[in-house]
């Protein structure tokens, strides 16, 4: 099999992305006070999506 294509970082595209999300939802988080509902609609989600966003990246609440 191939190996995967790397970005130039040596890391793949999807834990760039996870790293992405994960850093925008926790500070997001932070910014409405662990606000689910702000912090949803401030990022452009619902609270469900956000919900499987927290529990994909394990984000407990605000200061997780």
């Amino acid at each position: 099999t191939a190996e995967p294509v790397r970005e130039p970082c040596g890391q793949r595209l999807s834990d760039l992305v996870e790293s992405f999300e994960t850093e925008r939802v926790r500070a997001a988080l932070k910014q409405f006070g662990g606000n689910k509902s702000r912090t949803a609609e401030f990022l452009g989600l619902t609270r469900k999506g956000l919900r499987n966003k927290m529990r994909r990246y394990r984000i407990l609440d605000a200061g997780s």
